[in-house]
């Protein structure tokens, strides 16, 4: 038998794996740093809703349609840029967000001495909940 292929374990072999469950949409609807990003998302929609209005508003005082239709174009590539830079940016933040929720997750797991952990919801029945833990952990985090 290869013995760099075999895994291993700090449990016994007839001990059974400990589970563990985690309310991730909980967690996400009490995190501050997501309320945060979510008003930043909004703030950064309205604004850009209030540049097309503008934009918009320009064409329409344009008298030559070729005026029109070349600042219509000028603006929709704009456009098209500014979405593309405030959801690459949007989506740069959620991630960091998810990262660092997904350490707390395996940090607490390591402190209970957890083989897996699940989100809540797709363990039927038993598991630890450390859905509290974790929020603590973030609290003791800032």
């Amino acid at each position: 038998m290869d013995k760099k292929n075999t895994k291993t374990s700090s449990k016994l072999p007839n001990q059974t794996p400990l589970f563990g469950v985690v309310d991730i949409q909980w967690l996400v609807s009490h995190i501050k740093e997501v309320q945060i990003l979510r008003q930043e998302h909004q703030a950064n929609l309205a604004a850009l809703q209030q540049w097309v209005k503008a934009a918009n508003a320009e064409i329409a005082a344009q008298s030559v349609s070729e005026d029109k239709n070349s600042l219509a174009q000028k603006y929709q590539q704009e456009l098209s840029q500014k979405q593309q830079v405030m959801q690459q940016n949007h989506l740069q933040k959620v991630q960091a967000v998810d990262a660092n929720l997904s350490k707390l997750i395996a940090d607490v797991a390591k402190q209970e001495k957890l083989d897996y952990v699940f989100a809540k919801g797709t363990l039927v029945f038993g598991g630890q909940d450390i859905t509290q833990k974790v929020a603590d952990a973030m609290i003791q985090e800032k």
